[in-house]
């Protein structure tokens, strides 16, 4: 029996409805629309890139990978392609100082 895992419940999402918005995020820009809608298939997509880019690195399994972000749709996309690349995600709080991260990993 072959485990699923969160990378593989997006890959069948993607398959089932690959058009659909899977995200959105609000776009601030100037050209009128409010948001930044990903779709499924992109959500996926953006997800094996990320992991790829983290190979690419030399980020492998069971590497940890500090993600320092606001609640947005790129730390989504970030967060499981750290996954999807078998490395382990740690989020940051983006209230605290860089010193006081710092000061928590060199503990």
């Amino acid at each position: 029996m072959t485990a699923r895992t969160l990378f593989t419940v997006l890959e069948e999402t993607a398959a089932r409805h690959p058009s659909a918005t899977a995200l959105y995020q609000p776009s601030g820009n100037k050209s009128g629309e409010k948001y930044r809608k990903y779709t499924w298939t992109e959500y996926r997509d953006t997800v094996r890139d990320f992991a790829c880019g983290l190979r690419v690195l030399g980020i492998g399994k069971g590497d940890i990978v500090a993600l320092h972000s606001e609640t947005r749709a790129e730390f989504y996309l970030a967060d499981l392609g750290v996954m999807a690349n078998g490395s382990i995600a740690a989020a940051l709080y983006t209230s605290l100082p860089p010193g006081d991260h710092l000061e928590t990993i060199a503990a």
